[in-house]
């Protein structure tokens, strides 16, 4: 499904190891970088371990090695950098003995069929409190950039980091992926951003995660559980979680309240020069100071 142009490496075999390097090829108008290291001991399972890099790839293009019933249709340009190994030594299959990390950024996306972030967008009423001002279903989900590192162990995949920045609503995301089982378990935190934030946060499943302070978030909070195709979305209301945040709600929290706050960090407090501090008079009988030669 993917097409790698001008595609290059160096191949070494010898003491029972295979090692395919310098790696290098075209993918659209991004570029593929890496390594595979294969150990083949006789009569002994294989253990691999393998290092990529894709710089800039179209999305779009990436988007049908996990995914070739085409449930997400999405552009964008795709960032990656992963490490992972892998063993035949476990009789369940490859994807217990998986260890490894990834990280990714997709840039200036847009979301025309997904799985996870329509949902999340239809539960919470967003598509029908935009019409007329943004056409979501027919030009898809504008998303400035999505983003997370992930972590797995033994086939389990983690995060608490997962953010998707949208002009119409932020998203983040913490929870846990098991491969082997294809079961997802995470939570989601969303909040009205932009120009379109009085026009959702009266959305009911919308509600003040800090109540009593001066500057309250506004926020919904999702269950994500299930197969990855078809995952169970539920909102749950934010009285729900008594009197704080915890685990994996928590985590999901934090990510969206310290994305939010950035901007406002990062602004000084003002571009403009201090005014003079007025200069005291001189006492009765003093010579006014005279300049150094």
């Amino acid at each position: 499904q993917l097409t790698i142009n001008d595609l290059s490496g160096r191949v070494n075999i010898g003491d029972e190891v295979l090692d395919i390097n310098q790696i290098a090829g075209q993918v659209g108008e991004g570029t593929i970088d890496g390594r595979l290291v294969v150990h083949l001991p006789k009569h002994k399972p294989a253990e691999a371990e393998v290092k990529i890099q894709l710089t800039s790839v179209p999305y779009e293009k990436f988007i049908p090695l996990f995914d070739d019933k085409q449930r997400i249709v999405a552009t964008g340009d795709l960032f990656l950098t992963a490490t992972m190994q892998g063993n035949g030594r476990n009789p369940l299959g490859l994807a217990n003995t998986l260890n490894g990390t990834v990280e990714y950024q997709i840039k200036n996306s847009r979301v025309m069929k997904g799985i996870v972030v329509p949902k999340i967008l239809t539960i919470l009423d967003i598509p029908s409190r935009l019409q007329g001002k943004l056409d979501l279903s027919g030009e898809g989900i504008p998303i400035d950039r999505h983003s997370a590192t992930v972590t797995i162990r033994n086939g389990i995949a983690t995060t608490d980091n997962l953010l998707i920045d949208s002009p119409v609503v932020k998203i983040a995301m913490a929870g846990s992926y098991d491969i082997p089982t294809d079961q997802l378990n995470l939570e989601a935190v969303v909040s009205p951003f932009g120009s379109y934030t009085k026009l959702l946060q009266s959305i009911p499943l919308f509600g003040k995660l800090f109540k009593g302070e001066r500057q309250g978030f506004t926020t919904a909070f999702l269950d994500i559980k299930g197969s990855f195709a078809d995952p169970r979305i539920e909102s749950h209301p934010i009285k729900s979680l008594g009197a704080g945040l915890t685990g994996l709600a928590h985590l999901a929290a934090d990510v969206l309240i310290n994305t939010l706050k950035l901007p406002i960090e990062m602004i000084s407090p003002s571009d403009e020069k201090p005014a003079p501090k007025p200069v005291p008079p001189a006492p009765p009988g003093s010579q006014p100071p005279t300049a150094s030669p």
